[in-house]
C-alpha cells in the first residue's frame, strides 16, 4: 500500500513539513483567497490555512482508487498524469501561500489563473483521446448515447480547452483590467462543449444506442 502510493505520500509529507517549518514565522492569520485586483478577500487561522493543501492531497489519494474504477483503461495513463500534475500544482500553492504570509507579496490572483490556464491546455491535449465513460471527459446523456457523439464532442473540447487556456494565459501576461475575464472564458469553454455535445446528438440521434 505504501509503496504503491509512495509518490503521493512524498508530496503530502513535503507540504506538511514546509508548513511545520514555516509555522513559527507566519502571522496568526493567512490570506487564502484574492480578488481580481489581487486584494485579499478571505483569511484563515494559519493552522487551518496550512492544512488545506495537504488535506486536499490526502482526499485525492483516498478517493483515487474508487475514481479510477470509473475511468476507461485506455485513459488510465492520462488520468494518472493529470493526478500527478495536480500534486505539483498543490505543492506550488502551499509554497506560494507560505511566501505570501512571510511578506513576499506577488499577484496571487494572476498566478492562480495562469495555473488554471496551464491545466486547461494540458487537459485539452488529452481530451480527444477520452473513451466513453464517467471518469474522464464530458459524460452526459448526449455523449453517452453513441460513440460518434462522444468522439466529436471530445474533439471539440480538446480544441476549446487549448484555446481557452492560451487566451487566458495571454490575458494574464498582459494583465490590467482583462484579468476579470478569466472565469468567464473558462466557464464559456465548458458551456460550449456541452452545447456542442447536444448539437452533435441532434445530428446523430438516429444512431443512438438507446
Amino acid at each position: 500500500m505504501v509503496k504503491k502510493n509512495l509518490f503521493s505520500l512524498v508530496f503530502i509529507c513535503i507540504t506538511m513539513i514546509l508548513g511545520l517549518f514555516a509555522y513559527p514565522f507566519l502571522p496568526e492569520t493567512l490570506v487564502i483567497q484574492f480578488g481580481a485586483d489581487n486584494t485579499p478577500t478571505n483569511t484563515a487561522p494559519k493552522l487551518v490555512a496550512l492544512a488545506i493543501v495537504p488535506g486536499t492531497m490526502l482526499l485525492l489519494l483516498l478517493t483515487r482508487e474508487n475514481a479510477k474504477r470509473l475511468v476507461h483503461r485506455a485513459n488510465l495513463l492520462e488520468v494518472t498524469l493529470i493526478y500527478k500534475i495536480s500534486l505539483f500544482i498543490l505543492l506550488g500553492i502551499q509554497i506560494a501561500l507560505i511566501l505570501y504570509g512571510l511578506g513576499y507579496h506577488f499577484n496571487f490572483y494572476m498566478l492562480g489563473n495562469m495555473t488554471v490556464s496551464i491545466i486547461f491546455i494540458i487537459v485539452g491535449n488529452y481530451l480527444y483521446r477520452a473513451r466513453s465513460g464517467y471518469g474522464f471527459g464530458f459524460a452526459n446523456r448526449w455523449t453517452l448515447s453513441n460513440e460518434t457523439v462522444w468522439k466529436k464532442t471530445h474533439q471539440l473540447a480538446s480544441v476549446v480547452f487549448i484555446l481557452a487556456g492560451i487566451l487566458t494565459l495571454v490575458l494574464n501576461i498582459i494583465g490590467g483590467s482583462m484579468l476579470g475575464y478569466n472565469f468567464s472564458i473558462f466557464a464559456s469553454g465548458v458551456v460550449i462543449c456541452y452545447i456542442g455535445s447536444y448539437l452533435f446528438y441532434l445530428t446523430n440521434k438516429n444512431n443512438s444506442i438507446s
